[in-house]
């Protein structure tokens, strides 16, 4: 591997927001320790956990310099990551969760091509990791491409396979974080992390893509904020269809499409509801979803694209077809049960 002058490159600064991690941390702080650039800081937060992840973050702490620990009562990963953002000291910001890990190569290859390249973002593949089963979500190394080639060419190819959604899939320049006064936004349970995204793209003017899955999603962590139900969910959802309505609609291509999934996952995880409630669920889809629709211009409209259900869905939703997304809704949850 050819030699890599940190000094003239800079640090990265690893936010690691730490909650009931016990099982998994040591796995996710070596893979920074083992990597083949060496000049970066771990920022572990410990969000008020009540096992032992205090303890190992402390102890990993004293065995290297470079690692600084944080504790808070517990406050959510989107406040965590943002404590973290206020610690940081370093030129470059890569977000990695704790029961997750990355490839050794990591750092050396995104920092260098956003240094080489004079990019203001990379953008990696991932890998979901269930078992001893790896479900890869690459993509071709692009190169460079402006903001405006990003989001014609390739913007839809990253958001279908969730390289954009993926939060460790990023690596940022701190110095626009600051600039723009980027933070995550803590009423958000979901879409807080693409929205981070879409927000620091959005004053980006070159984005590297790197299509090499050097990131681990951890699929089988139970207590994973991936897994469970959200009360907050559909609140959530709106909030972020009404951000890419009024902020990106010239921005995105085909921004119904993004409103449209947004809606069906949000529909799905309602699905999954453990006290799943005719009267609720009606209520729910006519306070945030049906107004969306209207807004959107969703109703009647065509997406390409679209999956089979998804496209039902859609024709569901236009219609305000209340009954038969409750029918859906139940046979979801009993095929989730069996």
């Amino acid at each position: 591997m050819d030699n890599l002058n940190e000094n003239d490159y800079g640090m990265v600064s690893v936010i690691i927001p730490v909650y009931q991690a016990e099982r998994y941390l040591a796995r996710c702080i070596s893979s920074v320790i083992g990597q083949t650039y060496e000049k970066w800081e771990i920022l572990l937060l410990d969000d008020g956990s009540m096992d032992k992840s205090l303890s190992i973050c402390r102890e990993a702490a004293q065995k290297d310099m470079r690692i600084r620990v944080f504790h808070h009562k517990n406050m959510g990963v989107a406040a965590t990551r943002n404590r973290g953002l206020d610690e940081a000291h370093g030129q470059f910001v890569y977000f990695l969760d704790s029961d997750d890990w990355i490839e050794k190569d990591t750092f050396f290859a995104m920092v260098s091509a956003m240094a080489e390249h004079h990019a203001d973002v990379c953008i990696c593949g991932f890998q979901y990791m269930k078992g001893d089963e790896c479900q890869k979500h690459d993509f071709p190394d692009y190169g460079k491409v402006s903001k405006s080639g990003f989001m014609d060419r390739y913007f839809w190819e990253l958001y279908d396979n969730a390289s954009l959604f993926n939060i460790g899939t990023k690596l940022y320049k701190r110095k626009i974080i600051e600039e723009n006064s980027l933070r995550f936004h803590t009423d958000m349970v979901v879409y807080e992390d693409i929205r981070f995204c879409l927000d620091y793209i959005d004053r980006s003017e070159q984005i590297y893509l790197c299509g090499v899955p050097f990131y681990y999603y951890f699929m089988d962590n139970v207590s994973s904020s991936l897994h469970g139900y959200k009360s907050e969910f559909w609140n959530s959802t709106s909030e972020y269809c009404h951000i890419l309505m009024n902020n990106f609609t010239d921005k995105i291509p085909s921004s119904n499409k993004a409103i449209l999934l947004c809606l069906y996952r949000a529909f799905l995880q309602e699905c999954h509801n453990p006290v799943l409630r005719k009267q609720e669920f009606c209520d729910s889809l006519k306070k945030h979803c049906f107004p969306i629709v209207e807004s959107a211009g969703l109703k009647g409209g065509k997406i390409p694209g679209l999956s089979t259900d998804q496209s039902i869905f859609m024709k569901l939703i236009s219609r305000k077809n209340v009954t038969v997304l409750w029918l859906v809704a139940r046979v979801v949850s009993m095929r989730k049960n069996d």
